[in-house]
């Protein structure tokens, strides 16, 4: 029967002792795997572990509120090429932010923990869909005039469905 491998790549690491030193981490690294999109980008968010992007794609194909942030907002981005050239020395450089770069990316990261979070008290997920929704009508001109609905602008309809 076919088993599912564990969910780090260490697997002498206990899930316990790997997702404490994911979360005490100050940056996640995020490589394009087999698929565009990447769940390592939202455990990253959710934990508060500022995303090391190393792909040219994956703000194309997993697009993540682009009306309210762009992923250099809360990200810090790594070109495939110059990673495939120097990992390392590309890893240095990226994370070589002064310290107003790294406290305006760690304010979006807390915005954008906030519109991924769903589930938490303080979450910006409903305005922030509702912003892109708004949003990309006004871009495509859907729904930009008044409504014209008989049902919308009658007191005597509204009564008569009582």
């Amino acid at each position: 029967m076919f088993e599912h491998q564990p969910f780090s790549i260490g697997f002498d690491i206990p899930p316990d002792k790997w997702l404490k030193r994911f979360i005490d981490s100050k940056f996640c690294l995020i490589i394009r795997g087999d698929q565009p999109g990447s769940r390592s980008l939202n455990r990253a968010i959710r934990a508060g572990c500022m995303p090391l992007i190393v792909s040219d794609v994956l703000p194309v194909f997993q697009s993540l509120y682009p009306k309210t942030l762009q992923y250099n907002d809360f990200a810090v981005m790594v070109q495939e090429e110059d990673f495939l050239v120097d990992p390392i020395g590309s890893l240095d450089r990226a994370i070589m932010l002064s310290k107003p770069e790294i406290e305006k990316k760690l304010e979006g990261l807390r915005l954008m923990q906030r519109i991924e979070s769903a589930d938490q008290s303080d979450s910006l997920f409903v305005p922030a869909f509702a912003r892109e929704v708004v949003e990309t009508m006004k871009e495509k001109g859907v729904g930009t005039g008044p409504i014209r609905s008989s049902l919308c602008n009658s007191r005597s309809n509204a009564t008569s469905l009582m």
